[in-house]
């Protein structure tokens, strides 16, 4: 006696699927443990290092003219006329102060002697200021 056996298209293919991997695999383990290994050295780098900030920044002391004032979140900006002719960007505020008791609110025509670091942004020489007399 002759038995049928139906058996649905997805299992089908599945089964055809399982087998064919199984098959690929043998080969792969076959071929590989029969090929040569070159070992080839790789030098790896660290792109996780911190980078030190290149702008050049340096202590400056400068006094001057207030020409403008500019209201920041923390404090302000004050374009200063310094004494040499040239006009600087005067950051100010209380948390940039080496003493925050010396913080206080600069009007237009007050003459200023700042000190802190300065730096440059783009043609615009930039202080922060750290004491303010």
């Amino acid at each position: 006696m002759k038995t049928t056996v139906v058996i649905p298209g997805a299992m089908l293919l599945a089964a055809l699927s399982l087998n064919a991997c199984q098959q690929s695999a043998s080969h792969q383990e076959t071929k590989d443990s029969t090929s040569a290994v070159q070992e080839t050295p790789v030098t790896v780098t660290d792109t996780t290092a911190v980078v030190a900030d290149t702008a050049a920044t340096n202590e400056k002391e400068i006094t001057g003219k207030v020409k403008e004032i500019e209201n920041g979140k923390d404090g302000y900006t004050a374009k200063i006329e310094g004494e040499d002719g040239h006009t600087y960007a005067a950051t100010i505020s209380r948390a940039n102060l080496k003493d925050p008791a010396q913080y206080k609110t600069l009007n237009t025509g007050d003459k200023v002697t700042v000190k802190g670091d300065s730096w440059m942004m783009g043609e615009e020489e930039r202080i922060t200021v750290r004491e303010l007399k």
